[in-house]
């Protein structure tokens, strides 16, 4: 019972992304519409095959070689995790208070503390980017379990999530994933009509988060089904 809402400013915003305090309220209307139980925005949603990485050291942390610098990055809103039912395992959530003039935050995964932490706590931890990029210097204020973040091959990465309100998102669209009770096409019915009257000008789509894991798990069955022909074809040549 997951839906993703897509909104995208469209050519009435020139493309040019919403700001932050437009997307929550987004969310927040999503929120509140009939039949749903909890609603967050996300820059990326898990198994969407896209992603946003970055290179990044922790203060106190192991020296690492560079291809083992890169962490992957993702922007949620408060209650993202709890949609999901992925668990705050130290720490906190990200919060309303996170906002852009207040202290930079990041919650992070246990992938992340393995490798770039080390021993220790990774609460108060403090991170920077390296070389070229947007990402502010920050503190893990929290961790959450593990999930996949782009495909299943790929597995876990470790991944840091950004506040919605603080992070230079990487283009103008995003996602709000809705967790429902009622029925699918009631729910989508209820959403768009809620949406539409909030933001007229914007796009908006759906989708079943079903349907977007299916998609990946189709594509690595393909890989998977080449790989083995070609496999045999090497074979029987030899």
């Amino acid at each position: 019972r997951l839906l993703i809402v897509s909104v995208d400013p469209g050519r009435a915003h020139g493309g040019a992304r919403l700001d932050a305090a437009m997307a929550l309220r987004l969310a927040d209307v999503a929120a509140a519409a009939p039949g749903v139980a909890r609603a967050s925005l996300s820059f990326l949603t898990p198994l969407s095959g896209r992603n946003w990485t970055h290179r990044i050291q922790v203060a106190g942390g192991p020296t690492l070689p560079r291809p083992e610098q890169t962490a992957w990055v993702n922007a949620v809103a408060p209650g993202w995790f709890e949609t999901y039912g992925m668990r705050v395992l130290a720490g906190r959530d990200v919060a309303a208070s996170d906002t852009a003039g207040a202290e930079p935050v990041v919650v992070v995964n246990e992938a992340f503390v393995g490798r770039f932490v080390g021993g220790g706590s990774p609460i108060g931890k403090r991170l920077q980017g390296i070389g070229l990029g947007v990402l502010r210097d920050c503190t893990i204020v929290g961790v959450v379990n593990d999930a996949v973040y782009r495909t299943t091959r790929i597995g876990v990465v470790p991944t840091m999530y950004l506040p919605a309100t603080q992070a230079p998102l990487a283009g103008p669209a995003f996602s709000i994933t809705v967790r429902y009770r009622t029925g699918r096409a009631a729910i989508e019915h209820a959403l768009d009509d809620a949406l539409s009257r909030a933001g007229p000008s914007l796009v908006f789509g759906f989708r079943d988060y079903a349907d977007q894991v299916r998609v990946t798990l189709t594509q690595e069955r393909l890989v998977a089904v080449v790989s083995a022909f070609f496999g045999a074809l090497a074979l029987l040549l030899a």
